[in-house]
């Protein structure tokens, strides 16, 4: 039972969490600071783990099997892929290691292209591809540091560029 509906209790409980966080930040005190204030990051926070703990739980609700037809094959989707998950929790650390040193733009420039070659197939991971992770790690890091330093006042760690 608990193995055939884990993605469907993981939601739920990130859902809950997501909820609880959200009440919790409503507490944290905001000060007469200018721009966002010191509640702003939990909310965000919180909210995104609300949406990902419905996206979890959408996706772990029962449903008919799939039965290939006579050519196809059956894929064996109840493994997980736990090589991922310790390479990616390994990048997460590294990146939080080393954002106060080296900085926002450099570390997550970097980390979002680890994490991507992560999780892309291997058919994708041609030059091509390789360019295109590139540039759009490089776009997505610049664009959420002038979103966060300069839309909403808030100071991120400039590192070695800084």
């Amino acid at each position: 039972m608990l193995t055939k509906h884990k993605d469907l209790i993981s939601g739920i409980f990130l859902l809950i969490l997501g909820v609880v966080m959200f009440a919790s930040a409503q507490t944290i005190p905001t000060g007469a600071e200018m721009g966002a204030s010191s509640a702003f990051m939990p909310k965000v926070v919180s909210v995104m783990l609300i949406i990902c703990g419905a996206l979890v739980a959408i996706q772990g609700r029962p449903r008919k099997e799939y039965v290939p037809s006579e050519g196809g094959k059956a894929k064996d989707s109840g493994r997980s892929n736990y090589k991922a998950l310790v390479l990616s929790l390994i990048a997460l650390v590294a990146y939080i290691a080393l954002m106060p040193g080296v900085g926002f733009i450099i570390t997550t420039i970097v980390y979002l292209f680890v994490q991507i070659l992560i999780f892309a197939p291997k058919e994708k991971k041609t030059k091509r591809n390789l360019v295109l992770f590139g540039i759009v790690s490089i776009i997505f890091a610049i664009t959420v540091y002038f979103i966060f330093v300069y839309g909403f006042a808030l100071m991120l760690p400039s590192g070695i560029l800084g």
